[in-house]
């Protein structure tokens, strides 16, 4: 008796399942839904008289405060709820623009002006109050 490829009566071939995902795309939503969980959640943790952050609040005090008071509007605008990139904040820093005066390398370093763009931006997470 002869095998033939056609399926026997009442039975049927089996298929190979069907995947709905293929693992390269479980793997990308994967990767995109780690990209949507923040490890910094809430306030920062308390800042230390060493870190970057403190330094950056301590030279902001000293140059930038009289105009944007805590980072809130003053004579300048508010700094708090602009979420600018820090090569934005340093142009802004170094050029001056408009009633802003611009702080040139010996009033205000490199180092310190990083230092700034991290203060800032521990603000805005920090949030308003």
């Amino acid at each position: 008796m002869l095998q033939s490829d056609e399926p026997q009566r009442g039975r049927q071939k089996r298929s190979a399942p069907r995947r709905i995902f293929s693992p390269a795309a479980i793997w990308l939503m994967a990767l995109g839904m780690a990209g949507c969980i923040s490890a910094r959640t809430g306030e920062p943790g308390p800042l230390t008289p060493d870190s970057a952050v403190e330094r950056g609040r301590e030279v902001f005090m000293r140059h930038c405060d009289r105009c944007h008071p805590g980072g809130d509007a003053g004579i300048g605008p508010a700094l708090n709820s602009k979420s600018l990139p820090g090569f934005v904040i340093k142009s802004q820093v170094r050029l001056g623009l408009g009633a802003m005066p611009r702080f040139s390398g010996s009033e205000v370093s490199s180092a310190q002006l990083n230092d700034i763009v991290k203060f800032l931006k521990a603000q805005r997470r920090r949030g308003p109050g």
